[in-house]
């Protein structure tokens, strides 16, 4: 039975529920330097304390018992512990080179963990935050047309990032918590680009709000993701004038 297929069924019947918070679950364990670091970066050149994705590859252990902690407490969907697992993100630590790591050992984490259960379905989520940076709003108060990041860096960042959790495994993506200015799916306007990709085994999906008047930056992206061994089956781009998603 196909992924969506199997959602639906599964919807008629239930209510699917989803894992808590991972940030304050780490915090929990109390974990200091020298355990966010590990011994792979144990001479890295910046504290890397705070940097929860970072564990994922210092700690999975302690990861991979969060996971059980939800699953156990019956999750039907738990999420990988990448929501700064970008470029953006992981460039306040200096580990930019890491990201496709962090998203691919991430979802090989989770996905370990949901297989692990036997009792009913559990799926895998990839998580994937809003960056550190707006690429609707100026960082300098001094000069408000500033941008310290731009929509075709943030395709290729997050291109990079779908591409690592793709490879784990994951069922789904979940874009979560934007903080642009400009709501995504404002009132009167907005564009979807929707791909769904299909592995030979499960189908996966991720949409993307692409702002009005940008046919390049979407090209790119499509290119990037075409690009990856995952080949898109459907791409469905939208630009539909409407008050309400439920219009589609």
């Amino acid at each position: 039975m196909g992924f969506f297929v199997m959602i639906k069924e599964l919807l008629k019947n239930k209510i699917l529920t989803i894992d808590g918070a991972m940030g304050t679950m780490v915090q929990s364990f109390e974990l200091n330097e020298k355990d966010f670091r590990g011994d792979k970066f144990a001479n890295h050149e910046i504290d890397l304390k705070g940097n929860n994705d970072i564990l994922v590859l210092t700690q999975p252990d302690i990861v991979s018992k969060i996971h059980i902690a939800y699953l156990d407490a019956g999750a039907d969907i738990i999420e990988t512990n990448t929501f700064n697992a970008n470029a953006i993100s992981q460039s306040d630590y200096n580990m930019e080179s890491e990201v496709y790591n962090l998203n691919y050992e991430a979802a090989k984490i989770a996905t370990n963990a949901a297989k692990s259960y036997k009792d009913k379905p559990r799926f895998v989520a990839g998580a994937i935050g809003p960056t550190s940076r707006t690429a609707s709003m100026s960082p300098d108060v001094n000069d408000p047309s500033y941008r310290n990041t731009d929509f075709d860096e943030l395709v290729e960042v997050y291109a990079e990032q779908a591409a690592g959790l793709l490879d784990g495994g994951i069922d789904l993506f979940l874009v979560e918590t934007v903080f642009a200015k400009s709501r995504p799916l404002r009132p009167g306007h907005f564009n979807v680009l929707l791909i769904s990709f299909f592995t030979g085994k499960t189908p996966f999906f991720m949409w993307e709000i692409v702002p009005l008047g940008a046919p390049l930056s979407l090209i790119k992206f499509v290119k990037l993701l075409v690009s990856k061994p995952v080949k898109p089956t459907i791409l469905f781009f939208l630009s539909h004038k409407s008050n309400s998603m439920s219009d589609l």
